[in-house]
């Protein structure tokens, strides 16, 4: 709902020149974590120009936006307008450094982001975002098991970090570290027991190791993955495939049956006629 709202503000304020509006709507992707870099740089390329003294103290936080936005969508002169007036405004920032740190990551020239990052980490070693970018940049090289022991290191000192928790997650997935992944994933429903993409993704990954116990957790994640989103075709065909898997659980794979059938029976799409093929 909170992004249909805000894509109508931002089409009539296109359309209108309603700067306020515009800012509304930049801060409160800002706000969400939503990059929308597309649609950041084109509000930006109108908006800046002619309305940025009328934005007052939030043209700074509107020039980090477009920054990162212009980054992502290789607008390589937005950028330097934007970062030019953070330097100017904030000259010794470590913050609107990181932005240039990630400009140069995202032109590939690692070794010079390197020694920036670590230039900023010397003044500053408890700087969580620099240490952060450190691991994106080990992980762009494809230097997976060195960003992994920076990002373990990192989470000695910011252990509630759900969003590092889940970076780590991903890092585990590319080694093939299952068993780390799964970890990372326990630590995250500590964070945030309500989230019912921990427990999807922990029946998922038990069910991929498959052996000694891991079939029986895999069920156990998937059902109660199927707690919080009832509607979760994916849990309910994840919990029919590692019931399918123990002794205990044929009563468990006929309701599952039974359930998905139900769930597909309407379905038109050749999805739907093969997952109705499954089950059968």
């Amino acid at each position: 709902y909170q992004r249909r709202v805000h894509g109508s503000v931002f089409m009539s304020s296109i359309a209108a020149g309603d700067w306020a509006a515009a800012r509304t709507v930049l801060l409160a992707w800002s706000a969400a974590g939503e990059r929308n870099s597309s649609a950041v740089v084109a509000i930006a390329k109108w908006l800046l120009p002619a309305y940025a003294g009328s934005l007052k103290d939030d043209v700074y936080a509107i020039y980090e936006q477009v920054c990162v936005a212009a980054i992502d969508c290789d607008e390589t002169e937005l950028y330097k307008q934007c970062f030019g007036a953070l330097q100017k405004r904030f000259p010794k920032s470590a913050r609107v450094r990181l932005l240039e740190g990630m400009r140069l990551e995202a032109s590939k020239e690692y070794a010079r982001a390197k020694e920036l990052y670590e230039a900023i980490q010397k003044d500053d070693e408890s700087n969580a975002a620099c240490r952060k970018r450190i691991v994106a940049l080990l992980a762009a090289q494809g230097l997976y098991e060195e960003a992994i022991a920076s990002l373990n290191d990192y989470l000695q000192t910011f252990m509630a970090d759900a969003e590092a928790w889940q970076e780590l997650f991903e890092l585990y997935l590319q080694v093939n570290d299952l068993e780390s992944a799964a970890s990372c994933l326990e630590e995250l429903v500590l964070v945030n027991p309500h989230n019912f993409w921990y427990y999807l993704k922990l029946g998922e990954v038990h069910y991929t190791i498959g052996r000694g116990d891991h079939y029986k957790l895999a069920r156990s994640y998937f059902a109660h993955a199927l707690t919080l989103n009832p509607d979760s075709a994916r849990a309910k065909y994840g919990l029919l495939l590692a019931s399918g898997r123990i002794p205990q659980g044929k009563e468990t794979v006929a309701l599952c049956r039974a359930n998905l059938a139900a769930a597909y029976a309407d379905g038109q799409s050749v999805s739907s006629a093969a997952a109705r093929a499954t089950l059968q």
